[in-house]
């Protein structure tokens, strides 16, 4: 390869006599580069040789000659600092030509001077620089290390700018994982997160007290957690372990914990563990999911406690939130600003006169009629103030005579008829009735948020219009409102330990205002996770504003399943971009024809496609948060964890235990009750009782067996049972354990059946004895065979013989 060069002449040496030799002939005149730096004379010998022993040896087509080659040529580096030094002109490009030029070098893959030669060349240059143009070079040194910053940070020439740059997968950096949703990281903000773990070790904290495992991150494989004061947003179809995954988040929470699921499946997986940390289980199931096997221990009726107006109307607004009549409506406050009116006077006067909800909703079906009326009247010392004005302000127009119109009146009791919906499920109803009951105790929702262990699930199933959703939301809401209650007065204002809230199918079965609840529960100390099959499930709930609200607050956790094109292809877009490279080509003429070249290019793709996101495993977890970007994480699922499988080992080992001892239990000692359903054999015995000796055997019987006296007194009549009446006159001391004779008893598990209520009567004693002189027939003698000719014995045949005895 020829190398074209300018320089100076290559005649008689005159000193600044410069030209361009643009020649392009075979060969080119070594001694150009003798003279390429040389402003005040020729180069010396010894310099001279030092060129040319540190030259690239190229051949030309013309023969061999030596063309220098300055990317290469390490020792006159020094002049190139005099010569850029020395000339006014090439000052101000000194910093930027030489680092190109052995960046140009470098790219060649050519053998360089070292990197250390490098740096003190320009930082020489730049010290003459600096003391005349203290500014410009200045500005020069921070742009350059901006360049070498952004060229770190985003591994591409100034930030990706220009022409440059490497391969990138999009996903969030081990860097940023480590930052922000590491266990160091969530550890370090221990005093924030809980107040209580703030002067303890970090190596000593557990770091599920203060955060939530999300899985491992699967480019990385770095332990993902989610701080405790995050919200999260499940959003997975039916059958892509939704619940492997909210398992989870019931298992780890480190406090009280709520949790509501249209399965049971999520108490049978979780609860043992729940309990074995030591915390209480409460079950609200008034639809009786699971036939009986998760039966409600927790019975509560809105009503109770709406004495007090606060709660009457914390518990009406909860109510009305929880009604399918207004739901996905962006206006829903205004159209329940009237029911709400009359719900609040409603629930109040209903607990005055300790009724439940039936009666309200008795009330809410039936406009025309004013019993609260006559409530608030009753108590109207005590009656919140204007309560009694809005129930008749709304009732005006059922009143006789009144020419108002009743449209207002029509909507607000349809709204409040269809909320008490569910109450015509008669399990739901009982469950209500079954609340004032005095035998059953209270729930405290105080001390449940302060136990820091106890869990609470609530089961429910949607059932369409008039759902159950109104008293899943009312209950859900008193545990929230006081939770919200308690955290100001708290170290740090927030909850130590934090309240869990899991709410499965929320859309469903409990619509709580999540667009309120994850804005304000960050700073509470109650971490809020919510499931839906689908982001427009949330739409249609809360409306289009509130589910962007909710979408926005919430860490996206994205299963794999979904189908919804317009949802995936948004997905894909929050996943960001990647940088990979394409391949091109091109063809042109060449001197033995067609030629084709290959070269490379940056392209930007999404980091997720539509179809990577709908593709994702069982077990896989697409992570969208703030500050971080987009992650993918593997989890376990709940039935899968280590805590779980041994948990579930030693109950089954138990059980095994306690068959073992109820057998060996039953082989030591059975049970009275199962020998009296199984009674020996009495021997048969004649009326006549025995005879006074025993008759000698004979040849065709035995002696008969002896056999004892059947005349015995039968059970006390004062009682069927014999374990009822006095041992002593029973004969229980005297018949070995057992209570009485039993020959006359059949006794069954859980009562005692008389076979024979009456003995059977005796005949009278004979006087005479009965004869037995049949009984001694003596042997008759054996017969006698006659004698006959051999012919005639032949001829008859043998006669069988039978000996009948006496006949």
């Amino acid at each position: 390869m020829l190398s074209e060069l300018g320089g100076y002449s290559t005649g008689a040496p005159t000193k600044g006599t410069f030209v361009n030799d643009n020649s392009k002939g075979s060969e080119t005149n070594p001694t150009t580069a003798d003279h390429l730096f040389d402003d005040a004379a020729v180069l010396t010998t010894s310099a001279r040789q030092e060129v040319n022993d540190n030259a690239l040896a190229t051949p030309t087509p013309g023969g061999a000659r030596w063309v220098w080659d300055p990317a290469v040529t390490s020792a006159p580096l020094s002049r190139i600092e005099r010569q850029l030094l020395g000339r006014p002109t090439a000052r101000y490009a000194a910093l930027g030509a030489v680092p190109a030029t052995f960046l140009a070098a470098d790219q060649t893959g050519l053998n360089t001077p070292s990197f250390g030669k490098v740096l003190g060349s320009i930082a020489h240059i730049a010290g003459h620089l600096f003391a005349q143009q203290p500014l410009l070079v200045s500005a020069i040194v921070v742009a350059g290390l901006g360049a070498g910053y952004l060229k770190l940070k985003e591994d591409t020439l100034l930030g990706g700018i220009g022409i440059g740059g490497r391969e990138t997968d999009g996903f969030a950096t081990a860097r940023k994982i480590r930052k922000r949703v590491s266990r160091r990281a969530v550890v370090k903000q221990r005093g924030t997160l809980r107040p209580s773990l703030a002067d303890v070790p970090a190596r000593q904290v557990d770091t599920s007290e203060v955060a939530v495992r999300l899985g491992k991150d699967r480019k990385t494989h770095i332990d993902v957690w989610s701080p405790i004061e995050d919200s999260t947003a499940v959003i997975a179809p039916m059958g892509a372990g939704k619940t492997g995954l909210i398992g989870n988040f019931v298992v780890d929470a480190p406090g009280s914990v709520l949790a509501t699921s249209t399965k049971v499946d999520i108490v049978r997986l979780t609860a043992p563990l729940r309990a074995r940390l030591g915390g209480r289980i409460w079950t609200f199931n008034p639809q009786d999911l699971g036939d009986g096997k998760f039966s409600s221990t927790l019975l509560w009726d809105p009503v109770i406690g709406c004495r007090d107006p606060k709660v009457a109307l914390r518990r009406a607004k909860y109510l009305l939130d929880g009604s399918d009549i207004t739901s996905g409506l962006e206006n829903r406050d205004f159209w329940n600003s009237q029911s709400f009116k009359v719900l609040k006077s409603f629930l109040w006067a209903a607990d005055m006169k300790g009724l439940t909800l039936l009666d309200v909703a008795r009330w809410a079906k039936k406009p025309l009629e004013t019993p609260a009326t006559a409530i608030f009247e009753e108590f109207a010392d005590v009656a919140p103030l204007g309560w009694a004005d809005d129930l008749q302000q709304t009732q005006a127009p059922a009143q006789k005579d009144s020419r108002s119109k009743t449209t207002t009146l029509d909507n607000v009791f349809l709204t409040l008829s269809t909320t008490f919906e569910c109450l015509s499920l008669p399990e739901i109803a009982q469950s209500i009735v079954d609340a004032h009951r005095e035998d059953v105790p209270q729930f405290d929702v105080e001390s449940f948020i302060t136990s820091g262990s106890d869990t609470v699930y609530i089961l429910g199933e949607d059932t369409g219009t008039g759902g159950i959703g109104p008293l899943f939301t009312t209950l859900t809401g008193e545990i929230y409102e006081a939770a919200r209650r308690r955290a100001p007065a708290q170290p740090g204002e927030r909850n130590d330990p934090p309240l869990t809230i899991v709410l499965d199918e929320a859309a469903l079965i409990c619509p709580v205002p999540l667009e309120r609840w994850t804005a304000d529960s960050r700073g509470l100390g109650i971490t809020v996770h919510c499931a839906f099959q689908s982001r427009g499930q949330i739409r249609d709930r809360w409306g289009r504003n509130g589910a962007d609200t909710i979408w926005d607050n919430c860490t996206a956790l994205i299963l794999g399943g979904l189908k919804n094109d317009d949802h995936l292809e948004s997905l894909s877009k929050l996943t960001g971009q990647k940088r990979v490279r394409e391949e091109t080509g091109s063809k042109g003429p060449g001197p033995n024809g067609t030629t084709a070249t290959t070269s490379w290019r940056m392209v930007k793709e999404p980091t997720m496609s539509v179809s990577d996101i709908m593709g994702l495993e069982p077990g896989q977890v697409l992570v969208i948060r703030r500050h971080i970007g987009v992650l993918v994480a593997k989890y376990e699922m709940v039935w899968a964890r280590k805590d779980i499988k041994q948990l579930d080992k030693a109950d089954k080992k138990a059980a095994r235990a306690a068959l073992k001892a109820r057998k060996r239990k039953t082989v030591a000692a059975p049970n009275p009750a199962d020998l009296w359903d199984a009674p020996p054999a009495m021997p048969q015995a004649s009326p006549w009782g025995p005879a006074s000796a025993a008759p000698a055997a004979t040849a065709w019987e035995q002696a008969p067996a002896a056999f004892e006296e059947p005349w015995a007194p039968p059970a006390p009549a004062a009682s069927h049972s014999p374990w009822t009446v006095d041992p002593a006159a029973s004969g229980w001391a005297a018949s070995g354990g057992f209570p009485g004779p039993r020959d006359h008893l059949r006794v069954v598990p859980g009562e005692v059946v008389d076979l024979q209520p009456q003995p059977a009567p005796v005949p009278e004693k004979p006087a005479f004895e009965p004869t037995v002189h049949l009984e001694k027939i003596p042997q008759p003698p054996a017969p006698v065979e006659e004698k006959q000719d051999d012919d005639v014995q032949d001829a008859i045949p043998p006669r069988r013989t039978r000996n009948l005895g006496a006949f």
